[in-house]
């Protein structure tokens, strides 16, 4: 049976406990590409780079790490908060 057709007749997987709060991590997202883009501002002003060298690369890699955590936080604990155990995995993942 098609996955689809599985999900369709309620017998497949459960996606309710997958309900992220979006409005939450877009505002998280926003906090993060401005912490981002201070931080390459710094480093261009003490580097040897040009900004949108330093920029490019805070943004890929800050939002990485923030997408692990922050994505992952709701997406394995509904609540939102979990156990500090299985929250640092999440952080050293990140």
């Amino acid at each position: 049976m098609p996955l689809t057709s599985s999900l369709a007749s309620g017998s497949g997987l459960n996606t309710a406990h997958l309900a992220i709060p979006w409005r939450r991590l877009y505002k998280h997202a926003l906090v993060s590409v401005v912490f981002n883009t201070a931080l390459s501002a710094v480093i261009t002003a003490f580097g040897s780079h040009d900004f949108w060298q330093n920029l490019l690369y805070s943004q890929l890699i800050g939002l990485t790490i923030w997408a692990v955590i922050d994505v992952g936080r709701f997406a394995l604990f509904p609540s939102g908060w979990a156990a500090h155990g299985p929250m640092a995995f999440l952080v050293i993942g990140g």
